[in-house]
């Protein structure tokens, strides 16, 4: 609710497609900060703590209407969202080993 005292289009008061762009941006940083808060992400599964409050932070940026801390923000969540799925997949996949086959 806060962010709508910057932006006015998020009380439907501005441009219909700045209202648009506007409430899409902010219901994905909803829902960006309620997956560092729980510290599961859809389709990632479990958080890293330590991926959890950089997260957090970057939901409040991309809800910030403003076109640069916005952009800040989905950069910054779609680089540890990468990261944290890139280390989860790393932690699943088994050991490779030298050995023969049949060892």
């Amino acid at each position: 609710p806060i962010f709508s005292l910057f932006e006015p289009a998020l009380i439907m008061q501005g441009q219909w497609h700045q209202t648009i762009i506007w409430v899409s941006l902010n219901v994905l940083a909803v829902f960006v900060i309620a997956g560092a808060s729980e510290g599961h992400f859809y389709r990632i599964g479990r958080l890293s703590p330590w991926v959890r409050l950089p997260l957090f932070a970057s939901g409040l940026l991309i809800g910030f209407p403003e076109w640069t801390t916005t952009v800040v923000g989905l950069a910054a969540a779609a680089g540890l969202l990468a990261l944290s799925l890139r280390l989860r997949s790393r932690q699943a996949s088994p050991a490779v080993t030298s050995g023969a086959p049949g060892e």
